[in-house]
């Protein structure tokens, strides 16, 4: 949990983890049943929920009834969370997947929040990502695929600039004077800028001969390092993988614990969908491994714990 100082907010927290409610709740999640909660709403909603998914771990995909609604609990949870264990999931698309326009800043969240999730599965703590059925209804390239073409850059690594530049256009970065959108690159003497599509700040790979010498994170305004890291981790447009293996986000996130405001909501949603795609479409058998059903979504999530927020009667 995020560390928060003596407050008001603090000393609810406090209370609502020593309640029986929340320790019967943890109990049957980590059971992997589904379980049906009531009498949350608001804000109550996401205090009791992130207490949960704190103590429990591992992966949580919070599945609210649309995407304002989605980005208000992630709102919710970058107060009562680090904000680092805090994602968005979203569409790649402004309106809907059927309309075809694309939004790249969404693109940028969405790789992000996959590749999060990817990463996470190797680690430790817990995960929160919100997301909402029309981002869920689209298929995404495979683990394995976000895998063999994440280009990772270490300190110390022994790679030339060219070499750096040739993979980074394999991938298909393009080259510019300066980066100021993710898919650039630029290079100025030693220094090897980058904006990767999993990050919302560039990075900047400093060379000593062949050798990366320093990585830094820095601010379009200003050209200021943020931060050093060890390690880097440059993804591409994920859209561009079309001849890759689609899989369901549910698939993708395997194991998880789902949480639902609406679940019946959620699945009508995702058929609809997806029967509104296929039925504009030219190309249906095409079209259809862009995006999963209420059947194949309910499949890849067998197994995992669910929790089914209901409204009191």
């Amino acid at each position: 949990m995020k560390k928060i100082e003596k407050s008001p907010l603090g000393d609810i927290l406090a209370r609502a983890g020593r309640t029986a409610p929340l320790k019967e709740l943890v109990r049957h999640i980590e059971s992997r049943t589904v379980t049906e909660i009531t009498s949350l709403a608001g804000s109550a909603f996401a205090l009791y929920a992130s207490l949960a998914a704190s103590r429990v771990g591992g992966v949580h995909i919070f599945v609210a009834d649309d995407r304002d609604t989605a980005a208000y609990l992630a709102s919710d949870m970058y107060q009562l969370m680090d904000a680092e264990r805090v994602m968005f999931l979203a569409s790649s698309y402004k309106r809907s997947i059927r309309y075809a326009s694309e939004d790249s800043s969404s693109q940028v969240q969405r790789t992000a929040a996959l590749e999060a999730i990817r990463n996470h599965h190797s680690g430790e703590g817990v995960l929160v990502v919100c997301t909402y059925p029309d981002a869920l209804s689209e298929n995404v390239v495979s683990a394995e695929s976000v895998g063999e073409s994440a280009l990772e850059v270490r300190v110390g690594e022994q790679i030339s600039m060219e070499q750096l530049r040739d993979k980074a256009e394999e991938m298909g970065f393009e080259r510019v004077d300066f980066v100021h959108e993710p898919g650039q690159y630029s290079l100025r003497g030693g220094i090897f800028d980058v904006f990767s599509y999993s990050e919302n700040k560039p990075f900047r790979v400093d060379f000593f001969g062949d050798e990366v010498d320093s990585l830094r994170r820095f601010d379009l305004s200003s050209q200021l390092s943020t931060e050093r890291t060890d390690r880097i981790c440059i993804l591409p447009n994920l859209k561009n993988f079309e001849s890759s293996k689609k899989v369901s986000v549910a698939e993708y996130v395997g194991e998880a614990v789902w949480w639902m405001t609406n679940a019946d909501h959620t699945l009508s949603r995702i058929d609809d969908v997806r029967r509104r795609l296929l039925a504009d479409s030219d190309n249906p058998a095409e079209d259809a491994q862009r995006v999963t059903s209420a059947k194949a979504f309910l499949a890849d999530t067998e197994g995992c714990a669910m929790v089914l927020l209901r409204p009191s009667s």
